[in-house]
Order: structure tokens, then C-alpha cells, then sequence
């Protein structure tokens, strides 16, 4: 039996393999064209990754609170080496230091003619019996603002000592410099009150003692300090004229702070009447005494 082409039919010889698919003579079976891909869908729009937030930092701490740490810094300093905390604030113009240190010597002298009056009274008030009408008043702000007042006068008053001493010296040192110089000096001064003022819970006459010993003490300490810190030599002439300075300047210093205190305690109200008052018509009487003859004082006392 003879074979045949599966393709186009053609009868085949025996090993015959037709040609009909190579020479074009039988057609390729139509191809189907594919079906048009759908329309793909529109990406999604990507969402961006959000960003990390950071951890919170640490809140800093406010001006007042570092100015505070600041102080303390320079309080253990100053304890420490005095001359050389000196030296380092009049370097650096450390106002912020300075100015705590008159503060703190201003709120300190505040509490002590505060807490000196408080004392005097209660003792005037003892002994003059539990049946005798007595009643201090104390003007808070009065007292507050008279003292500010009096530190602000006897911290200028010192530093325009150092400025003139430093002149003296020939150092160059700036009235801006001395003024600083002054009030951070000013921390061993107020120690010496904050310790007056434990001694008046004691006793008063404790306290007087006290305040004075210290007062002296803290003089000749608040100028020593601050002369070997502007390197001033104690030497010759210098120390007469150092000297001078330094006894019209405590002075000075200390007439003020008298006047002022002296017209605070005139707001203090005794029985509801100013002591003011009570000091005029006290010197009212001198006066006219004054203007009395001894006999005539005599008389007025005997009749």
C-alpha cells in the first residue's frame, strides 16, 4: 500500500518525504489574531512613606534656672579661691553673676532690718508689760525698697573705690569692671548678715555684737580680695592712699545706708501713729530745751 502525503494527498515513493510544506504549495492554517489586551487598570497612586518623627527633645532649661545653676557654680568657686573667682568675672564681664550677688546682698539686708525690727519691738513689748498698749506696724515694701536702694549705693560707692585704687595702681581696669568686681564681692557680706540674723533669733545684744565683729571683718576682706584681684601691690605711697579711699568710701557708704534706714524706720506705725511723728515731737523738745537754762529745766522737772 502506498503512502500519501498527510498534508496536501500526494501519492509518496517508499523513504519520499514531501516537500509541500517547504515550497508554499499547501496554505498555513489561518491564525486567530489574539483578542486586544484589556485596558490595564490606572496604578493606584503610591503613598509616601511617612517620615520618622523625631523623639522629643529634652527641654532646656529656662534663663532664670540656668542663671540660678550658674550662680551656685560661681558661689563654690568663689568660696574655693575668691581672688581667682574675681578675676575670672571682671575677665569675662560677668554681669549675669554680678547682678545675682547684689541681689541676694540687697534681699539680705532687707531681711535683716526687717527681722532686727521685729526682735526690738517684741522686746519693747515684753517689758513693758502684757496691760500696756503696744502695736509695731512694719511697711513690707518700704523696707524692701529702702534697702534695694542702700545695696544699689554702697555696691557703686565700692566699685568706684576699686576703679580710683586701680588708677592709683596703673591697672587698667574699667568703672563697668569695678562695678562687678564690688558685687560679687558682696557674697561674703551677705553670708555675714544671713548669720546676724540667726543670732537675733538667740538674742539681740548676741546679734549686735555679732554684726559688728563681722562687719569689720568683712571690710577689710571685701577690699583685700578685690585689689589682689585687679593686681594692685599694697606697697609705699599706694597703701596710705588705698587706704583713704577705702575709709571715705565705707564712709560714705555706711552714712547713706544709715539715712535710708533711718527713713524706713520712720514709716514704721506705732499705735497706728508713724514713728515718724514721734521723732519730730522728740526733737521739736530738744530744740526747745536747747533753748532752755539749766534752771529753767530744773524747774519744768521739779513743778
Amino acid at each position: 500500500m502506498g503512502k500519501f502525503c498527510p498534508n496536501c494527498g500526494r501519492p509518496l515513493h517508499e523513504g519520499e518525504i514531501c516537500t509541500c510544506l517547504h515550497d508554499g504549495s499547501v496554505p498555513e492554517a489561518p491564525v486567530t489574531p489574539a483578542a486586544p489586551a484589556a485596558p490595564e487598570a490606572p496604578a493606584a497612586p503610591e503613598t509616601p512613606a511617612a517620615e520618622p518623627v523625631p523623639a522629643a527633645a529634652p527641654a532646656e532649661p529656662g534663663k532664670v534656672q540656668s542663671a540660678v545653676k550658674g550662680f551656685m557654680s560661681f558661689f563654690k568657686r568663689y568660696f574655693a579661691d575668691p581672688v581667682s573667682a574675681t578675676k575670672e568675672a571682671i575677665a569675662g564681664g560677668d554681669t549675669a553673676n554680678a547682678g545675682i550677688a547684689a541681689a541676694v546682698y540687697g534681699v539680705a539686708c532687707f531681711l535683716l532690718l526687717f527681722v532686727a525690727c521685729k526682735r526690738l519691738f517684741a522686746v519693747i513689748e515684753d517689758s513693758m508689760g502684757r496691760h500696756a498698749e503696744f502695736e509695731a506696724s512694719i511697711p513690707f515694701f518700704a523696707f524692701l525698697l529702702y534697702s534695694l536702694l542702700a545695696a544699689a549705693i554702697v555696691i557703686a560707692l565700692a566699685g568706684l573705690g576699686f576703679f580710683v585704687a586701680a588708677k592709683l595702681g596703673k591697672r587698667t581696669l574699667g568703672f563697668r569692671e569695678a562695678v562687678i568686681a564690688a558685687a560679687v564681692n558682696t557674697i561674703l557680706p551677705s553670708c555675714g548678715i544671713v548669720l546676724t540674723i540667726v543670732c537675733l533669733f538667740i538674742s539681740v545684744k548676741l546679734a549686735a555684737v555679732v554684726f559688728a565683729l563681722i562687719s569689720v571683718a568683712e571690710l577689710v576682706l571685701f577690699a583685700a580680695i578685690s585689689l589682689r584681684a585687679v593686681d594692685i601691690e599694697l606697697k609705699g605711697a599706694t597703701v596710705v592712699w588705698l587706704a583713704l579711699i577705702w575709709l571715705v568710701v565705707s564712709y560714705a557708704g555706711g552714712y547713706l545706708t544709715y539715712k535710708l534706714d533711718y527713713n524706713a524706720l520712720k514709716k514704721v506705725e506705732i499705735n497706728e501713729v508713724e514713728l515718724g511723728d514721734y521723732l519730730e515731737e522728740i526733737e521739736d523738745h530738744l530744740d526747745d530745751l536747747k533753748d532752755m537754762d539749766a534752771m529753767d529745766i530744773i524747774d519744768d522737772l521739779l513743778w
